[in-house]
């Protein structure tokens, strides 16, 4: 069974998500919830694009819905900019030095 725990802004977040879709080398997209459906659902995307020789473009997305999203506090909690940046680049650098 997939599980996931995630730690952002100190604090920490576990669920299981359900794979939603998985093709090697092209995209990775997967549901997680809190709780009941609708209460706080979030999917987070990979997708990888080739835009020449030796050369793709990878975009991560996350996007949050359900009730909870409206309540101020839960929704500074769902900020993931800067982990997802912090990310972003560590891998960048990564790939380019191998």
């Amino acid at each position: 069974m997939l599980r996931n725990v995630i730690v952002n802004n100190g604090s920490t977040m576990r669920f299981r998500p359900t794979v939603r879709a998985a093709v090697p080398g092209r995209e990775l997209r997967w549901l997680g919830r809190l709780g009941l459906p609708g209460l706080l659902d979030g999917e987070h995307s990979f997708l990888i694009e080739e835009t020449g020789p030796g050369s793709v473009r990878l975009t991560q997305a996350e996007t949050f819905t359900g009730a909870l999203v409206a309540v101020p506090f839960v929704r500074r909690k769902l900020d993931v900019h800067d982990a997802s940046a912090a990310m972003n680049s560590a891998l960048r650098q990564r790939a380019e030095h191998q």
